[in-house]
Order: structure tokens, then C-alpha cells, then sequence
């Protein structure tokens, strides 16, 4: 028998309620990104509505690998599908569900500096206190 992963499941409801949070954060910071990219899978709905929120309507997405299934880590992160168009110069908002470890986040932010932009920020809905590295804008710790 599969072992049962415990996890707490979010309404709807409430992701929209972080995401409206997090959207506050990005309007008072006065950063206005030219483009927002998702980390799928998780960072698909809040990114979209972020888009909704602020009036943005560049979105697009990269797949970075770190659980091969529920709760199980890879070795190491990496980026499965990547971004496949020119930033260069541009600000990015880069928006993910959950910050664990960091170390999908620090993987993804490597990636988009690699092809020029002028900024990466990056947005959560969640991030755990033990995660060494920090998203900018956080909705709950």
C-alpha cells in the first residue's frame, strides 16, 4: 500500500484571496513587470490570476523538475522545458504555489538571468520558514 503524503488542501477560494495579497505586494512596491512567467505546475493559477489583478497580459511558462511524484525529491532541481523567447532586457515576475527548499526558485531565477533581463522578481503564495532562499513577494509564511 502507498504511503499517504499529508498535505493541506486549499479552496479555490482561498488562493484567490493569496493571490490578491500577493498582487497588493507588486502594486505597492511600484515594480511593473513586462512579463509574468509561471514555474508549472503549481504556478499556473496564480500567475494567471496575478496577470487579471494587475492588467497584465504577457504570460508565459518553464517547468522546472524537482519531485519526480508526491514528496519525492530528484537529486537535483533542474529546468525541463525552458523559457524559448528573448527577455532580454525586460522585468520579470517570475510566480510559484509554494517555496520549500529554494532551490526550485533559485534554479528557475538562474535560468532567466541567463538570457538578459533587465529583473527577476519573484512571487509565492507560500513560503516555508525554513526555505534559504526568499521570494520578494510572499503571500503567508
Amino acid at each position: 500500500m502507498a504511503e499517504r503524503l499529508s498535505c493541506e488542501l486549499v479552496s479555490q477560494e482561498t488562493v484567490y484571496d493569496l493571490v490578491y495579497k500577493l498582487s497588493d505586494q507588486i502594486r505597492t512596491s511600484d515594480f511593473h513587470p513586462d512579463l509574468v512567467v509561471a514555474i508549472s505546475r503549481g504556478g499556473f493559477t496564480p500567475a494567471r490570476v496575478i496577470c487579471d489583478v494587475l492588467g497584465l497580459f504577457n504570460l508565459t511558462s518553464i517547468r522546472v523538475v524537482h519531485y519526480s511524484k508526491a514528496a519525492v525529491h530528484e537529486q537535483q532541481a533542474y529546468v525541463k522545458y525552458p523559457l524559448c523567447m528573448d527577455i532580454a532586457g525586460q522585468r520579470i515576475l517570475l510566480v510559484d504555489d509554494v517555496n520549500d527548499t529554494g532551490d526550485t526558485l533559485k534554479i528557475a531565477r538562474a535560468h532567466l538571468e541567463s538570457l538578459g533581463p533587465t529583473e527577476v522578481r519573484t512571487a509565492v503564495l507560500h513560503e516555508k520558514t525554513c526555505s534559504p532562499v526568499r521570494a520578494e513577494y510572499q503571500a503567508c509564511l
